[in-house]
This record gives structure tokens, sequence and C-alpha cells, in this order.
């Protein structure tokens, strides 16, 4: 097998492989950067570097942000368990979910969840 019309050309070709892959997985809880290192077989620290670089957000901000987003998708589609939105969203944990999402978006999930029931 010729593996080298396979293999990524350059940094963008990586980088899009990666984001695409982020955001095909992005629900996947074990989905972290070391994961990812694997899967492509760089080290963490190139893949890190790179996507800083290249997209002007760190790896896991941009995991973080896609799960945010799919859970505030979810909350809007009438969801409002947060262990359950927790977990749709790649997080084993529901208390660190609530952290993370209040980080976010200034709200608990559970004020985000009251707040789309009142409107």
């Amino acid at each position: 097998i010729d593996n080298e019309k396979n293999s990524p050309k350059n940094n963008d070709d990586i980088l899009e492989m990666l984001v695409d892959y982020v955001d095909t997985h992005f629900k996947d809880p074990k989905l972290t950067l070391k994961r990812a290192a694997l899967i492509f077989s760089y080290s963490e620290k190139y893949l890190s570097h790179m996507f800083k670089v290249k997209m002007s957000i760190g790896f896991n901000a941009y995991l973080n942000k896609l799960r945010i987003q799919h859970a505030c998708h979810l909350i809007d589609m009438g969801m409002n368990s947060v262990t359950e939105i927790a977990i749709s969203c790649g997080y084993n944990d529901p208390l660190y979910f609530s952290k993370t999402f209040k980080k976010a978006t200034n709200k608990t999930p559970t004020q985000y969840i009251q707040h789309r029931q009142e409107t």
C-alpha cells in the first residue's frame, strides 16, 4: 500500500483532519488531546501548538466550546436534565459540565433551562 498518497502533505492538512475529527467526535467523553495525538501519530505538544497557532484557540477550549454549543442546542430543543445533557455532550461529570457551562454562558445549566422555558 502506498501511504504517501494518504499522508497529509503539510500542517494545514493535519489541522483540517484534526478539526474534522473533533467536530465529529466531540460528544465522545474519551476525546482528549492525548487520544487525538495517538490517533494522528503526532505528539500532544505538536498538535496543541499547531492547533493554537492556526485556530487562535486551544484544543481543550475548542472542544469545550463545541460541547457547550451542543448543550445549548439540546436545551433549546427541550432537554432539561442536566445529567443527560452533560452525558450527551461528552462530559462524564455533571458538576464539571455545570462549571464549564457557567463559565461559557454566565448561567448555570439550570438557569439556562429555566430561562428557555420562560421564553
